[in-house]
């Protein structure tokens, strides 16, 4: 498996700097594949959407996770738990960015 980006400041499909592959760029729009072994695929997406009259940016964030057999449904019970704490603390820190 080759990790890294090809640029330090844009992300290309193919591109895999963490555990997650890039599948989808465009703009305001971001969709990455979980590049681990799970029990089931896995992507994290992201959408950035710009109000109308220019006073705000809205950061959506989805997570989807289609579980494959029993472990994959065991899993998904397990780790259900902390999806609220582990997704909004990467929202928090995606605005601290930007």
């Amino acid at each position: 498996m080759r990790r890294g980006r090809r640029n330090p400041d844009r992300l290309h499909v193919g591109d895999a700097p963490d555990l997650r592959r890039v599948e989808e760029v465009e703009p305001g729009r971001l969709r990455r594949r979980a590049d681990m072994r799970l029990p089931g695929p896995a992507w994290l997406g992201f959408h950035v959407e710009h109000d109308a009259d220019g006073g705000g940016t809205t950061l959506r964030q989805r997570a989807t996770f289609a579980p494959q057999g029993l472990a994959g449904h065991a899993y998904r019970r397990s780790i259900g738990i902390f999806d609220g704490t582990v997704f909004d603390g990467m929202t928090r820190a995606a605005e601290q960015c930007g």
